[in-house]
């Protein structure tokens, strides 16, 4: 198991981490049967199952958020203590977390992890948490 912590940010309340821990297992795949476009660097032949998790509790600056990979909104409305589970292509994202309704295009995102690799059959999990 390889298992990494990134700081990525800070919320507007207390700086927080996203945390990324892959197994490269055989997958059952849940989620969605198709990713949409994901952001610059992806494209491998294989997809992966990641999970996202808002570990953020509510209260702290984070209630309600949308992630997003590059541009492209993978998850809307994701709340404090819910799992979101989709596929992705292989390749290489760069992630964010935006307040609800907020975006790249002109948001202030809350955490941020540039570069992290989604091996193609990776079941991975994403966590937004607080980080002290």
């Amino acid at each position: 198991m390889h298992d990494s912590h990134t700081k990525v940010g800070h919320s507007p309340v207390r700086r927080g981490a996203v945390a990324v821990a892959a197994l490269a297992l055989p997958l059952a795949v849940a989620g969605f049967a198709a990713a949409p476009a994901m952001a610059d660097g992806h494209g491998g032949d294989m997809d992966a199952t990641v999970s996202v998790l808002h570990g953020i509790p509510e209260g702290a600056g984070a209630d309600v958020v949308d992630v997003y990979a590059g541009d492209a909104m993978l998850i809307d409305n994701l709340t404090p203590g819910s799992l979101e589970t989709l596929v992705v292509p292989e390749g290489t994202y760069d992630l964010a977390v935006y307040a609800d309704g907020e975006g790249p295009d002109g948001g202030t995102a809350v955490l941020e992890a540039a570069g992290v690799e989604v091996p193609g059959g990776a079941n991975a999990t994403v966590t937004a948490n607080l980080d002290g």
